[in-house]
This record gives structure tokens, sequence and C-alpha cells, in this order.
């Protein structure tokens, strides 16, 4: 037998024109990528030649990928640039046992078809590389590590079609004919009986063998959720896939992944501890918000999904991953578009694409693609599609270059809200970005599918959904409401934040009740409410900022200290950079020199009330005008020189928020 074998000690990458591989011959591939194709031509990248029916390695042609190592081929469309009846032989672990779901996708079919086989395509990793074993398909409940059995009755697809609507039952590991095209994903509960032969140790691993998936493959993804997966035998750019002009009329901007609590070990549905994590690709390398969960260990902590201790709100630790890039053999869900396409009742199709393949690995300190993990990742550096249009005609575009504003080229807070009551965490995130808007911007929104009985969510314009995600831009005093949806009475709330990216640290993050006139500091601490009344409150909370970042020569948003600036006298006019500007509707600033605020009303809008905070969030007064008065004014003689947070509610609940220096 003729082998050849790659290792990243001699190489950190092969190239090759058109590929063969004859019957009795491999390539064992270790750590490395391998690049294949003729630039150029597009009749056959790889052939592999073998035997019908016949997946030994003595009659057939191979390809072993080992330790991470993936293929990459020409960015020709054609599908059936790989030929021949030889196979690929492609490790991938899932995350779950017997009791638990993962989503997966092949990169690999039938090489005497066109889709993947579950009865063919799955062999025991623990057996000889040259003489394999299958998988068994067992009509069970439970799979087994060693050897490999899966249990067929959690084999489903979700598609959408003429005969098909939501679940199906795969047929084909019980003599049916029905398979898994390229680019559907399917659903899979793992294996009791610990890692099998995973090296890590920790979870069972697979052997995908056939033919490698290439070219453009595309998905009818229809109105409603359609369950898709990485064709490719290397790592997919979310991202690139996600924003590609092609695809983004027909999609709704997200990917959603299943996430399940492993601590319940039960077949029983209505036992299941799970949802559906949502990701966006913009802005920079978009968010990911984790499904909700429960909060609390038994010792009073918070946790996460996988009952790990929640983060302290560091800055630009991302400890929370993107998704940006996900690993060969990754399931998530899509949704067709309803706006973007004018005719109803059409399927939206989605194409993967070779352009969109990228080597990323999943081992490592700091790994870069993670099949369904929650771990970290770090900047990964890659360059993206520029620009993109959403259906308002505006145009999302991830800057290149550092602004002097809240973002370099983007920051995200990420929000966590425990309900109490109910002993679970809502994570959901902001993000700002210059081309941000305060409408619905595709790609940078994220829906939420928590469908909870006491929910929080934001409310973005012209759209009913509720959004866990929410993509703007920032501004000083920006107010973006947040909305509580209260099913039961008297619900207790707690909202901190949980990781900050790339957000100034001379910006302070309040959370606002108008209610209560109640202007609470989240910035560093959580803080605690209660809801008494059921009801959906759209227009009463909201987050608010104060504070922009100053940037200096170098372009860093550190502020300047300014202590030993006599410029800056105590008959000042105000301070900070609230100067009133000429014309504006509405301008509030601080007079030291008589000591007193003032408030120039001038497009005499109609005034609610008037509340005064110390930087705790303490009231100092609240005056209810209910009045378009042009000039108001507040002595401060008897406040302590320091920085106050001045909040005017409008009559149709608009809030202004202005930081106001007093020096007495």
């Amino acid at each position: 037998m003729k082998k050849l074998v790659l290792i990243a000690l001699i190489a950190t990458s092969f190239t090759y024109g058109q590929l063969h591989v004859s019957s009795g011959s491999f390539i064992y591939a270790d750590s490395i990528p391998l690049f294949i194709g003729d630039f150029g031509d597009t009749d056959a990248d790889i052939n592999l030649a073998g035997t019908t029916g016949d997946y030994t390695p003595a009659n057939n042609g191979y390809i072993f990928l080992r330790n991470q190592s993936q293929i990459f081929q020409t960015l020709s469309s054609n599908s059936t640039a790989n030929t021949g009846l030889g196979k690929i032989s492609m490790y991938q672990e899932g995350t779950s046992d017997e009791y638990d779901y993962n989503y997966w996708g092949s990169p690999v079919h039938d090489p005497e078809g066109s889709a993947f086989n579950v009865t063919l395509g799955f062999y025991d990793p623990a057996t000889d590389d040259l003489n394999p074993t299958a998988a068994t398909i067992i009509n069970g409940f439970d799979g087994n590590a060693s050897p490999l059995l899966i249990a067929d009755r959690w084999i489903f697809k979700y598609e959408q079609g003429v005969n098909t609507n939501g679940f199906t039952f795969v047929t084909a590991s019980r003599g049916g004919d029905d398979l898994v095209a390229q680019g559907l994903g399917f659903t899979m509960k793992g294996t009791q009986g610990g890692a099998g032969a995973n090296p890590t140790g920790t979870s069972q691993q697979y052997d995908f063998r056939g033919r490698p998936n290439t070219g453009d493959i595309t998905v009818q993804v229809a109105l409603d959720y359609t369950l898709v997966g990485n064709p490719y035998p290397s790592a997919l750019n979310l991202q690139d896939f996600l924003t590609d002009p092609d695809n983004l009329p027909q999609h709704n901007g997200n990917a959603y992944f299943w996430q399940q609590d492993r601590s319940t070990n039960s077949h029983r549905q209505d036992s299941y501890i799970g949802g559906y994590g949502t990701y966006v690709p913009l802005p920079g390398d978009g968010a990911f918000v984790q499904a909700v969960f429960s909060n609390f260990d038994s010792a009073g902590n918070p946790i996460d999904i996988d009952g790990d201790p929640m983060t302290n709100p560091t800055n630009n630790d991302q400890t929370l991953i993107s998704r940006k890039f996900i690993p060969p053999g990754q399931g998530f869900f899509v949704f067709g578009d309803s706006l973007d396409i004018s005719t109803p009742g059409i399927d939206r199709v989605l194409t993967f694409k070779n352009s969109h393949r990228d080597y990323r690995r999943e081992d490592g300190a700091t790994p870069e693609a993670v099949f369904q993990g929650i771990e970290k990742i770090d900047d990964l550096n890659l360059t993206v599609n520029n620009s993109i249009s959403n259906t308002q005609n505006a145009v999302i575009t991830t800057p290149n270059t550092e602004e002097e504003s809240v973002i370099k080229d983007y920051s995200i807070l990420h929000f966590n809200i425990g309900i109490i009551n109910d002993n679970l965490n809502k994570p959901i995130s902001l993000s700002f970005y210059p081309q941000g808007t305060d409408d619905f911007d595709k790609g940078a929104e994220g829906y939420d599918l928590s469908f909870l009985r006491n929910n929080v969510y934001w409310s973005i314009k012209g759209r009913e959904n509720p959004f866990n995600i929410q993509g703007t831009n920032y501004e000083e005093n920006k107010v973006v409401p947040l909305t509580f949806n209260v099913t039961d009475p008297n619900v207790a709330f707690e909202i901190s934040i949980l990781e900050k990216e790339f957000f100034s640290d001379n910006i302070s993050v309040y959370f606002l009740d108008k209610e209560t006139n109640s202007f609470m500091e989240i910035t560093n601490e959580s803080h605690e409410f209660t809801i008494e009344e059921p009801g959906i409150y759209k227009d009463r909370f909201a987050i608010t900022f104060v504070g922009a970042p100053e940037t200096n020569e170098e372009g860093d948003d550190t502020a300047e200290d300014d202590s030993d600036d006599d410029s800056n006298d105590d008959d000042d006019v105000i301070a900070e950079d609230l100067l009133p500007e000429v014309n504006t509707e509405f301008v509030a600033f601080q007079d030291n020199l008589n000591k007193q605020i003032i408030i120039q009303n001038n497009g005499s809008l109609n005034i609610n009330t008037i509340t005064l905070y110390d930087v705790s969030g303490k009231i100092l007064f609240t005056d209810t005008k209910n009045s378009s008065d042009q000039f108001i004014s507040y002595g401060t003689g008897q406040y302590s020189t320091g920085v106050y947070i001045l909040s005017v509610v409008m009559s149709d609940n608009e809030v202004i928020t202005k930081k106001i220096a007093i020096s007495n």
C-alpha cells in the first residue's frame, strides 16, 4: 500500500493542483491544511479511485485528516469537482451524552450518490484507520461509545419543502431512502460510556467517511426555520456566509445554535432544559448571546449554561465566544426572510461557497472554531466583506479605522437580566458601530427565541418582534428602551453588565426607570428591582449613558487629566462638553457663576418631569412641570462640587440625560 504522510513539522500547509489518489494508496495529513485544486480548471480537483460498496483503504484511495487537518479547494462554484469512489476520513467530536442533542452537518457525501447516508458515513474511530469498523446504527434509546453504537431514533432533519415541514425522521437508518442533502443539518444524540476514542477524554468522537464536499452548495430555507450545517471538511466563516450579498436578502440575518443542560438525564421532551443561542454577524466579529439558563448554583452564585461562574464585567476579555467561525460538522438554524423578497411563498436559497471556508483550529489555549462550546475566542484578524445592504436600503459597514467615539471598530455590552422569581438568567447584548441606527439594521439585530413567561428584550422601531441583540450607534446621553413583558405579579429582576467588548471606561452605564424616577448606575454593579403589576412595559425602562471617551493624540480613548489646568475657573458657564448650541430645540447646562442649572426649551417641547441625580443614582430633586416653558432654572448652590445627572422626561416619554458639572 502506497502512502504519503504530511505533518506540520515539515510544512505549515501543502498545495496541490489536481490530486489523484489511486486505490490502495492514501495521504495521511497531520495537523495541516491541504490546499487542492487546479486554479482555473473546474473539471476536477480531487479524484479518489475506489470500489463500489467498499469503504476499506485497501480498495480505495484515501485522504486521512487527523489532528485538525482540513481540506481547502479552489474558489470554483463546481460542486461536482471531486470525483471517484475513494474517500476521505475526518474526525469530529460531539459534546453530548446519550441524553443530549448535537446539531450536525456532514463534510462528506456518499461517493455513489450526492447526499450523506448515516448508515454508511459514520465509522468507529477506535478501530484501525486501515481496517475500519462502521458505526452500528441501532433502533434504541441509548448510543454507546465503545463499540460505537448510534441510536437512530434521535436522527432528524428540519427542512422546508412541498412534503416536509419541521422535524422529520431520517429513514435511511432503517432502510428508507431519506438521506441528508449537502448543506442540510441533522440532530443526533451522543453516547453513553464516556469519551470513546476522543483523545481529549471529554466527548464522543466520530469518523466521517465519504467524498469531500466542495463548490457551491445550495439549501432552500423558505419562510421558516431550516436546520443547515457546515458542509465542508474545513472550518466555515459564518460571518462571510451570512453577509454574502447573495445570501443576506434570503434570511433574517441570524444563526441559531442549540444549547442543552447536560445535567438533565432524560429522553422525555418535557424534561429537556435548553434553548437557542443567537449569533449576528455584525458589527466587528459579530455578537453571540447564549440561551436562557438557570442562574444560581447551590451556593447562590450566578452561573452560565455550563454551570461555570459568570464573569465580571471586565473590558475586552471576550470570554463569550463570537461564533464567527464554526468547525467542520457544526449544524445551526437559519430563518428565511419575509421582507427582502417581494414574492411570498417562493423559497429562499442560501449558498455555501468555497470562499466562505477558512482554516481555524478547535484545539489549543485559544481555539478559533469550537463545536457547541462556550470557550474563549481571541482576535482572529480576518478580512471580511466591508459593505452589505439591509432592508431599509441603508448600508451596514464594518469600519477599518479607529473612530474617535465610544467604539474603535465597534463595541458591545453584554447584559445579564436575572429573572429571580423564575430562577433564570436572560442574556442580552447591545452593540455600537458608526453605521448603526435605532431602526432595524439587518445583520446586527438578533431575534429573541426565548418566549419566556416573564421576559425582557429590546424593542426596535418598525418591528413587533422581541430582540436579544440590538445594534445601534453611540451618542452621549443616548437612551435605549428595554421592554419587560411580565405575566406574573411582583416579579423581581436584577440587571448587570456581564462583559464589555471595547467599550470605553470613560462612559457610565445607567438603568432608567421613568415611572419611579430611579436612575441607577450599573457600570460595575447590579441593580435589583420589582415589577408589581403584570403587563408589557415598553416605555418605562431604558439603558442610558453618560460620558464619551476623550481621544489623545495617539488615538487612544483615554481621558486627559486636567486637574492642574487653571483655565477652568469657577465662573465658567459650564464644565465638560455641555456648551449650549445655537438654534437647538433643547439645551441644558450648568451656570457656575450664578450657581444654577439652566434649561432652554427653544423648541417649545412639552416637558413632563425634571430630575437631578447624584452619581450614585440618588434623587436630589424632581419637578413635575407638564409645561412648555422656554426658560427653566434651578439653584445649585446647596450641592457639593462634583458631577451630577440631569434627566428630563418629555410628554411623549422621550428621555434626555445630561451630565452636569457643579463647582461651588
